[in-house]
C-alpha cells in the first residue's frame, strides 16, 4: 500500500488567446480453511455476475480500517469484498497486506499466490509492489512468500503457472541416473533439484514431473517415471563457482500456444565481477529440452530480459546496450529478430494555432521528465527544463544516459530554443556529436544573467483580471475535483487518503477555461489515465506571467503504482495567435 514518485511527460503547447491459455493446471493452494476460499483462481464466467460494485463498496470500507489501524475489520471487509467478487484484485492484495501486517503469514502467502497465478493483468503489477511494499515487511523471512515475490518480479511480462519446490531424494536420484556420467567434484549446490509435477506434456495425458538442477539439466518424465524429455546441464562441469545455485523453476506461457514453457532462474560464478544471474527459458521439442534464450540479467553490467504485451521478447545482453526484440517462430522453432517501433515522429503544426501544435515524444523507449522555471520579468519568455531519459534498464532502476535541457520559449512567436546542460551515463560517440548541436550550458548561462526568470503561482492573474475555473468531465464524478488554495485536485477522495483507481474512473477529463469579465477567452482540455490501473490522481497549478497576459497550465498526474511514473503536460496560454509555436 506504499506509494513512490516519478514523473513521465509529454508537453503540449496550445495557441490560446485571441479567441492463452496454458496447458498447466494449477496446483490448488495448500493453506488453511479461512483463507482457501480466497485462493482459487478468477472464474470468467462467475466474474460477469460478480457484484463489482459492491466489491469496491467493501474494499474502501477496508481501506478505512485499515488506516486506522484496525486490521482485523479490515481483514473482514477486503473478505467480504472477495466473497462478492472474487475476480476483483484490489481486496486480494489489501488482505495480504492486513495479514502480513498481523502476522497471519498463512493468509498472506494465500493471498499472494492467489495473485501469482491469476492471469489478470493487475494481479502481477500488485506483486510487483509488494516486493517494495512496507505492509510486506513482516514476511521477509517467510521463504514460500519471499519465492512468490522474488520470482513475481525475475522477469517483466512473464506470469508463471507454477511454483517449484525442493525435490525429493527419489526424484533427485531419477534425474542423475536420467543424466548420466557427470563431473565428480560436482557441489552440493550444482547437485540440489528441484522440481514440479502437474499436466505439462499437452500429449502426455497425466501427471508429469520435472525435475532440474544446475549439474543434470531439465528431465520431464511421465507418470510412470519413464523419461519424456530432456535438456542440457545448465553447467555440466561444475565449474561455475561457490555461488551458483538454482533459485527457482516455474511453468508458464513465454509463447503463446499448447504447451508452457520452463524457466530457470540461476546463478553462477564467485564474488565480485564473476558473480552473474540468468534466466533460461526451455521448451520441449519432441523427447527435447531445447533452449530458447538463456540471458544474464544481472551482474556488474545487468542485462535485460522482459515480455511485451505484445508478445515481443526484449533482450539487452551483458555488456551490450542496444535492445533487441524477438518474437516466436513456430515453424523454425525458434526466436527470430523482431523490430522495435520507432519513436513516434514529431507532428506537423496545423494551420490553426489554437489547436494542440506539437506533442514532446519519448525517444530511444526513454521519459521526458518535466519542471518549469518561470516567466522573464517582461513576460517575453517561459523557461523550463526538461530531463530525456535514454534506455530503460528493465532489471534495475535507472538509465543509460540521461540529457538535461533547459528550453526557452518565445512568448510571441512560439519558438522553443533548447539548451543542453550537460550529459549523465554513457553516451555513444554519435550522441555526443548529436547533443553537441545545440547550445550548450554556457550560452544558457549567459542569457539567464540578463533574463532572471519567477513563477506567480495563483488561481488569478497577478493583476487580479483573469480567473481559472476547471471541471471535471467524462466518467468521474464532480467530488473528484476541487480546488484547495492555489491547486486544483483532482481523482482523490474528500479525506485525501484513499484515491480511486484507473480502473474505477476509466479516465478523468479536465477542461480548464481562463475566463475574463468571468467569460472564457481560452480553454484546453486534458484527459489522463493509469495505464497499469493503478491509483488515478493529480493536480493542476497554475504559472502566471508578471504581466498577467500569459500563463502555464502544469497537469500532474501523479505515480499510481511502482512501476507507473505518472506523467506531466505543460499548456501554454497567451501565444500570439499570428504566430504558430514550434515545439522539438
Amino acid at each position: 500500500m506504499m506509494r513512490q514518485r516519478s514523473v513521465l511527460a509529454g508537453l503540449v503547447i496550445l495557441g490560446l488567446v485571441g479567441c492463452k491459455k496454458p496447458a498447466a493446471t494449477a496446483k490448488a493452494a495448500t493453506s488453511e480453511s479461512s483463507a482457501a476460499a480466497t485462493t482459487a483462481a478468477p472464474d470468467r464466467a462467475a466474474a460477469a455476475i460478480a457484484d463489482r460494485a459492491k466489491a469496491k463498496t467493501l474494499n474502501s470500507q477496508g481501506m478505512k480500517a485499515y488506516r486506522a489501524k484496525d486490521f482485523v475489520a479490515a481483514a473482514e471487509s477486503f473478505r467480504a469484498a472477495i466473497a462478492a467478487d472474487a475476480s476483483f484484485v484490489l481486496p486480494h492484495y489489501n488482505l495480504a497486506c492486513v495479514a502480513s501486517l498481523s502476522d497471519d503469514k498463512t493468509t498472506a502467502r494465500a493471498e499472494l499466490e492467489w495473485l501469482f497465478k491469476s492471469t489478470d493483468p493487475q494481479a502481477r503489477r500488485t506483486l510487483l509492489k509488494a516486493s517494495s511494499d512496507q505492509d510486506m515487511a513482516p514476511l521477509a523471512k517467510d521463504p514460500q512468500a519471499q519465492k512468490i515475490l522474488q520470482l513475481a518480479g525475475v522477469f517483466p511480462g512473464y506470469r508463471a503457472s507454477e511454483l517449484d519446490e525442493s525435490a525429493s531424494e527419489a526424484d533427485a536420484k531419477r534425474l542423475e541416473k536420467s543424466a548420466g556420467d557427470r563431473a565428480d567434484e560436482c557441489e552440493e549446490a550444482h547437485t540440489a533439484a528441484r522440481t514440479i509435477q502437474g499436466e505439462l506434456a499437452a500429449d502426455h495425458p497425466g501427471a508429469e514431473t520435472l525435475v532440474v538442477s544446475l549439474a543434470d539439466g531439465a528431465t520431464l518424465f511421465d507418470s510412470a517415471g519413464k523419461v519424456v524429455a530432456r535438456g542440457e546441464p545448465l553447467d555440466p562441469d561444475c565449474a561455475s563457482g561457490s555461488q551458483a545455485a538454482l533459485f527457482h523453476v516455474s511453468l508458464g506461457q513465454v509463447i503463446a500456444d499448447d504447451e508452457p514453457e520452463i524457466v530457470l532462474h540461476w546463478a553462477s560464478g564467485g564474488h565480485g565481477d564473476s558473480y552473474m544471474e540468468s534466466i533460461s527459458v526451455l521448451k520441449r521439442r519432441g523427447d527435447k529440452l531445447v533452449s530458447l534464450i538463456s540471458n544474464v540479467v544481472a551482474g556488474n553490467d545487468k542485462g535485460v530480459l522482459s515480455i511485451e504485451p505484445d508478445g515481443k521478447i526484449l533482450v539487452r545482453e551483458l555488456g551490450k546496450k542496444a535492445l533487441q526484440a524477438k518474437i516466436w517462430d513456430a515453424a523454425k522453432f525458434q526466436l527470430v529478430d523482431a523490430t522495435l517501433p520507432a519513436a513516434p515522429a514529431t507532428p506537423t503544426a496545423p494551420a490553426d494555432p489554437a489547436a494542440v501544435v506539437a506533442t514532446a515524444s519519448t525517444a530511444d523507449r526513454g521519459i521526458l521528465a518535466t519542471r518549469t522555471a518561470g516567466w522573464t520579468a517582461d513576460s517575453a519568455y517561459l523557461v523550463y527544463a526538461t530531463d530525456l531519459e535514454i534506455d530503460p534498464n528493465d532489471s534495475d532502476p535507472g538509465y543509460r544516459l540521461t540529457v538535461h535541457f533547459n528550453h526557452v520559449v518565445d512568448a510571441s512567436t512560439g519558438q522553443d530554443r533548447m539548451y543542453v546542460m550537460g550529459l549523465w551515463g554513457e553516451p555513444t560517440k554519435k550522441e555526443k556529436k548529436e547533443y553537441a548541436k545545440y547550445p550548450q550550458a554556457a550560452a544558457f548561462k549567459s542569457w539567464g544573467k540578463e533574463h532572471a526568470t519567477r513563477c506567480i503561482g495563483g488561481r488569478s492573474s497577478p493583476d487580479g483580471t483573469i480567473t481559472t475555473e476547471i471541471k471535471v468531465a467524462g466518467s468521474a464524478k464532480k467530488k473528484h475535483g476541487r480546488w484547495k488554495k492555489d491547486k486544483f485536485l483532482f481523482a482523490r477522495d474528500d479525506d485525501f487518503e484513499e484515491m480511486p483507481s484507473a480502473e474505477e474512473l476509466g479516465s478523468i477529463t479536465l477542461q480548464m477555461s481562463l475566463l475574463k469579465a468571468g467569460k472564457p477567452f481560452a480553454t484546453a482540455s486534458w484527459t489522463g489515465s493509469s495505464y497499469l490501473d493503478g491509483e488515478l490522481f493529480g493536480d493542476v497549478r497554475l504559472c502566471w506571467a508578471p504581466n498577467s497576459q500569459r500563463a502555464v497550465l502544469i497537469v500532474t498526474r501523479e505515480r499510481g503504482m511502482m512501476r507507473d511514473p505518472g506523467d506531466t503536460t505543460i499548456l501554454i496560454a497567451g501565444v500570439a495567435k499570428t504566430a504558430v509555436p514550434l515545439v522539438r
